[in-house]
């Protein structure tokens, strides 16, 4: 199953990336590499904690 991480915004419209490889925290961020279908290449995505509302990964992330 690919991993996904959802980004929730402040404005309420929530960011989905899916084929998720890795996840790099710090007590700032949110940070990782997706890859995107509709251009059939790797991204990657940083997401600053003070300007979202929340997020969640799934969770073979934390094991």
């Amino acid at each position: 199953m690919e991993k996904q991480v959802i980004i929730f915004l402040k404005n309420g419209e929530t960011l989905l990336f899916q084929g998720v490889n890795e996840i790099d925290l710090t007590n700032e961020r949110i940070a990782f590499d997706y890859f995107d279908k509709s251009i059939n290449q790797e991204k990657g995505g940083v997401f600053y904690f003070d300007n979202i509302a929340g997020w969640s990964a799934s969770a073979e992330f934390f094991q």
